[in-house]
């Protein structure tokens, strides 16, 4: 759970330093509510499904709970952490570096 709320605390904090929530909040206009949730509800389901080698229960509640408040769509962000979460064998792969911050285009340069 630790790593998660890096992560997500990562994404929070360079979306607040770089000014990016107000520019983002045009590209979350169009999203509708609850898809944010259901993206992280999903990536949640993912990981708990890895029990057999990341012996944790994550609860979406928790982690989940302020993501619609988020000002961009956050689930390619959330798709990637999925590809990128997985077991081998008895041993967790976590390669989210391999996931870009959950902000626009207009925002990455």
């Amino acid at each position: 759970m630790t790593r998660w709320v890096v992560v997500a605390g990562s994404a929070l904090l360079v979306l607040g330093c770089t000014g990016a929530f107000e520019e983002a909040r045009g590209l979350k206009e169009d999203l509708m509510p609850g898809v944010n949730r259901s993206a992280c509800d999903g990536w949640v389901a993912h990981v708990n499904r890895l029990d057999t080698c990341f012996q944790v229960t994550y609860e979406a509640e928790n982690l989940c709970s302020g993501v619609d408040a988020a000002p961009v769509d956050l689930r390619p962000w959330f798709d990637c952490l999925v590809q990128h979460t997985s077991c081998d064998g008895d041993q967790p792969r976590q390669e989210w570096d391999e996931c870009p911050p959950p902000m626009g285009p207009e925002l990455h340069g």
